[in-house]
């Protein structure tokens, strides 16, 4: 192939690049706008590969060799269709359930990267593990904070639901007051 050729060729495709670069921004920038449905989307996106990695998994414990292995791929697969069922259909409470997770996760590799850091001082290079452990350990800080604040303001907002509809059922005399 000829340069010639190489600069037409480009040329004619270079408005779908052009395209697919401003449809990858604009669905950048709709990510980022709106957190909690890309979050809902991811959840239900790796509820259905847990589903479909489940049936796999059935699939090949028919394939074991030995009745333990059979028992164990069975059970793996039995967990991830019932996992992945719950993060695809119920994805709101799938992505509570996954940063709590996540932000177990961040403290727990903060105390492994801790440890790691100090079993390697000697060696040059231990500060980077010592720098890992504290970015997790902030990282997970700061996802626990905002899980309780969530959580806090969650079961106040549920609260004062609750006063607001027993007040306007006073009102409208569909509730006997408790006095």
């Amino acid at each position: 192939m000829s340069a010639q050729n190489l600069t037409e060729e480009v040329k004619k495709r270079s408005a779908w690049s052009i395209f697919m670069g401003v449809l990858t921004a604009a669905l950048g920038a709709f990510l980022i706008i709106y957190p909690l449905a890309t979050a809902t989307i991811t959840t239900v996106l790796l509820g259905w590969a847990l589903i479909f990695v489940g049936i796999a998994q059935f699939v090949f414990a028919l394939y074991s060799q030995k009745v333990g292995n059979f028992f164990l791929k069975v059970l793996l697969g039995v967990l991830s269709v019932i996992t992945g069922v719950a993060l695809a259909f119920f994805p709101i409470e799938g992505v509570e359930v996954l940063t709590g997770l996540l932000g177990t996760l961040l403290l727990v590799q903060a105390g492994l990267a801790t440890v790691a850091a100090f079993q390697v001082r000697p060696l040059e290079g231990w500060g980077w593990f010592l720098f890992d452990a504290a970015a997790s350990l902030c990282m997970g800080i700061l996802n626990s904070r905002q899980m309780a604040l969530q959580f806090c303001l969650g079961h106040r907002h549920a609260g004062r639901c609750c006063c607001a509809s027993r007040r306007y059922l006073q009102d409208r005399d569909c509730l006997e007051d408790a006095e």
